[in-house]
């Protein structure tokens, strides 16, 4: 038990550890970060938006980005905000620091981030015409282009993987209806 304790404990230590490393990497990276409105700022030292900050919650944008894609990046960040991802993400993090070990975990961190992006999707394109959807998608696309996996896994970053950004576009133009109660059974 002793043994199995410590390769935990080590296992976990060695994860905490990457993600405070990969956090203070990002916070350097925005420290010269300049503020175009309140919470939002502009960096030329990231490649793609993202909130971070579990108190003081920010939104950092790339100077890059076109001035016709940052209305739907802000009010994709903001919903971030809005529903606390800022919080649930950093949660996830350390269960899965805590259980490194066990596969299900690393498969529930992976859901989580992906149903964080489709919510906050799903909340921008809420009532939106087909055109706006559309700018939206190319919105997302020019992201995905543009931008490269820089962040950490305590942030909100704006992009997925090809598969996560499939679903996304796919969610876009046919979304998936909300039923209530589906969770009911499960309590």
């Amino acid at each position: 038990p002793a043994l199995l304790t410590g390769v935990w404990a080590a296992g976990a230590g060695a994860a905490l550890l990457w993600a405070a490393v990969s956090y203070a990497r990002l916070r350097w990276q925005v420290a010269e970060a300049v503020p175009v409105e309140k919470g939002v700022y502009e960096s030329d030292r990231v490649s793609t938006p993202f909130v971070c900050g579990l108190l003081r919650p920010r939104i950092y944008l790339p100077a890059s980005l076109p001035a016709e894609d940052r209305h739907y990046v802000l009010l994709h960040e903001r919903a971030h905000l809005h529903r606390r991802d800022h919080w649930t993400k950093p949660l996830a993090y350390l269960a899965l620091c805590l259980h490194w070990f066990n596969p299900l975990v690393h498969q529930m961190a992976r859901q989580a981030a992906r149903d964080l992006e489709l919510a906050c999707d799903n909340r921008v394109v809420a009532g939106a015409s087909p055109v706006q959807r559309r700018a939206y998608a190319r919105t997302l696309l020019a992201a995905l282009e543009t931008a490269s996996a820089s962040t950490t896994s305590l942030s909100t970053p704006w992009q997925g993987g090809s598969s996560m950004m499939k679903q996304r576009f796919h969610n876009l133009f046919s979304p998936i209806p909300r039923r209530r109660g589906r969770m009911l059974p499960a309590i």
